[in-house]
């Protein structure tokens, strides 16, 4: 059992030769541009302890392989156990995921917030699917510009402008 509980900043940016494929369920906070440009970075899950994937944590890590942010990692008899991830940082995973050809993401109710250009470029160059169990992403939101306001779709603001995005209501 792991006693690790964070990854700090730039712990492994970048190192092309790092495979790892999991990271210990212990982790509960993973730094600035901790793993940015791992080339070979094949993380299939995120650790079920995690609550924070801070700025550039993932960056132009194109082997990346994660689907689900936030999981479900079990049942209780009072219902599902999920993860404990609540917050994703601007650019947490721009860029990568591009060789894995992701098409499909499923985002989980824990996570709470989701900064601006946290998936750019994230993902297959085609449509990405999306399912949004949290609700905050099919949305529209006012910014403050100058002494009006521009409503725009969260959306574009999570996966950069023009980016396809399908919402998969399931």
């Amino acid at each position: 059992d792991s006693k690790l509980k964070y990854i700090g900043p730039r712990a492994f940016a970048p190192a092309s030769s790092l495979a790892i494929t999991q990271l210990p369920d212990s982790v509960e906070y993973i730094g600035e541009s901790a793993f940015s440009g791992c080339d070979n970075l094949k993380l299939t899950k995120l650790p079920f302890n995690l609550t924070q994937v801070c700025v550039q944590a993932f960056q132009n890590c194109p082997c990346l392989e994660i689907k689900e942010f936030g999981h479900t990692v079990g049942q209780t008899e009072f219902g599902a156990l999920e993860s404990k991830l609540e917050l994703i940082c601007h650019d947490a995973f721009a860029g990568s995921g591009t060789t894995s050809n992701i098409s499909d993401i499923r985002i989980k109710s824990s996570v709470k917030s989701i900064a601006n250009q946290a998936f750019v470029r994230f993902g297959t160059s085609g449509t990405l699917r999306v399912t949004d169990d949290t609700g905050i992403l099919d949305d529209y939101v006012e910014i403050p510009n100058g002494d009006t306001a521009v409503t725009v779709w969260v959306a574009n603001q999570v996966f950069g402008e023009g980016r396809s995005v399908e919402f998969d209501t399931e």
